[in-house]
C-alpha cells in the first residue's frame, strides 16, 4: 500500500483558521473478502484481487473569539472520497444453499464515492453540541460475468447524527448521541449511544 498527502492552512484574522488537504492511497488487494446478497437473495461471499486507488479531499474551518477557545468555539470539517478499483472478482459457489453464484471469477471494475460533513459548537465551557451527515454513492460497478449472479444497486446510504457532550474535567467526557441510520436499503435504524471517555497519563497540561 502507498499513501501520498499534503495540507495547507493558515489564520484569517485573530478568530478564524482553516486547513485543506489532498491525499492519494493506492493498495494491491489479494483475495480481499466481501459479503452481499446475490440475485436469489442468498448470502454470497466474494474475493477481490487487484488494484484499489482512493482520492481524498478534506477541509477544516475553526472559529474561536480572538483565538481563545476555552469558553466558546466552533469547528466545521468535511471530507470527500473517491475510489476506483480494477481487478478480478470471485463469487464463491453457494448453489448448495439456493444461491446464484457458481464460483465464477471474472474481471471487476468499480468507481464509487462518498463524503461527510460535520459541525461542532462549544456554546459554553465544558458543553458542546454537534451534527454530522454521511452519504455514499455506489457509482458504477461492473461485475463482469458475475453480473448474472450479483445485483447492481443505485441506493445511496445516508446517516444523520446529533450529539451533545459534557466534559467534567480535562480527563473525561460524557456524550449522548442519536443517529438516524439508513445504511441498508429499506431498513431505517434509530440509534442511541451513551459514551464515557476517560484518559489516563501525561498530557499537555500535566507531565505526570
Amino acid at each position: 500500500a502507498y499513501t501520498l498527502f499534503g495540507h495547507l492552512g493558515g489564520d484569517v484574522g485573530t478568530s478564524h483558521s482553516w486547513r485543506a488537504g489532498l491525499a492519494w492511497l493506492s493498495a494491491k488487494a489479494d483475495a480481499r473478502e466481501g459479503e452481499l446478497e446475490d440475485l436469489n437473495d442468498e448470502h454470497a461471499e466474494t474475493l477481490f484481487s487487484g488494484r484499489s486507488k482512493t482520492w481524498v479531499a478534506d477541509f477544516v474551518w475553526k472559529w474561536a473569539p480572538d483565538g481563545n477557545a476555552r469558553d466558546r468555539n466552533f469547528s466545521f470539517a468535511a471530507e470527500y472520497f473517491r475510489r476506483n478499483e480494477r481487478g478480478s472478482l470471485l463469487c464463491k459457489d453457494n448453489t448448495a444453499d439456493g444461491g446464484a453464484c457458481d464460483g465464477t471469477a471474472d474481471a471487476y471494475r468499480s468507481r464509487q464515492s462518498g463524503y461527510y460533513a460535520q459541525a461542532v459548537y462549544q456554546f459554553m465551557p465544558r458543553w458542546r453540541s454537534g451534527y454530522r451527515y454521511d452519504r455514499l454513492d455506489p457509482g458504477s460497478v461492473d461485475f463482469g460475468a458475475n453480473n448474472a449472479f450479483l445485483p447492481i444497486t443505485d441506493y445511496k446510504p445516508t446517516r444523520h447524527s446529533l450529539m451533545v457532550d459534557y466534559s467534567p474535567s480535562e480527563f473525561s467526557r460524557l456524550r449522548l448521541q442519536y443517529s438516524k441510520d439508513q445504511s441498508m436499503q429499506s431498513q431505517n435504524e434509530n440509534q442511541w449511544f451513551v459514551q464515557y471517555i476517560h484518559s489516563l497519563g501525561s498530557h499537555g497540561a500535566h507531565k505526570f
